[in-house]
């Protein structure tokens, strides 16, 4: 899911390699509020898991905007699985 199209191809070619002999699909949507498409996604396709990255923010960020994983952890109806991001 993405705000403004953007994400990362090199992470996405890499998992889709990784993943290539497992029954997994990469979609890449885009939306303005990506917290609801992935609620409205999970409802219409049936997903039974939901697995996020929580990526680490500044004082400021997390500070006037709440998080994606916060939302959607609020309003899930599904398992939630979430992996921190690692600081390169």
């Amino acid at each position: 899911m993405s705000k403004d199209g953007k994400y990362n191809q090199k992470a996405l070619d890499q998992w889709k390699e990784e993943f290539k002999d497992e029954p997994i699909e990469f979609i890449i949507d885009v939306n303005p509020e990506p917290a609801d498409a992935v609620l409205k996604f999970i409802e219409e396709r049936k997903i039974d898991v939901l697995t996020v990255v929580s990526r680490n923010k500044g004082f400021f960020d997390k500070l006037f905007s709440p998080g994606f994983t916060k939302k959607i952890a609020s309003k899930n109806k599904v398992p939630l699985f979430v992996f921190h991001e690692k600081k390169p």
